[in-house]
């Protein structure tokens, strides 16, 4: 499984509307960021309060991406 599959599983986990949840990946040499776009709705419990959620995110994928020898940045794209 993905990087990218990892994280779009566990954001639907936390979101109401799973359905709308989009995952993409940046790459660069030995980086990625991954832009998560969800519902207007739905971004607060991405955030978490204090960015709680977010960094725990974070924290989980940069774990992940150990194992590749990759660095990993998030970032919650809020549509207009």
């Amino acid at each position: 499984m993905e990087l990218g599959e990892i994280l779009k599983e566990l954001v639907c986990k936390i979101v109401d509307l799973p359905d709308e949840v989009q995952v993409s990946e940046v790459k660069a040499s030995r980086s990625s960021i991954y832009e998560i776009k969800v519902n207007p709705e739905d971004i607060g419990k991405v955030i978490g309060k204090g960015g709680r959620t977010v960094n725990a995110l974070t924290t989980i994928m940069t774990a992940a991406a150990g194992t590749q020898d990759r660095y990993i940045t998030i970032e919650i794209i809020q549509p207009f």
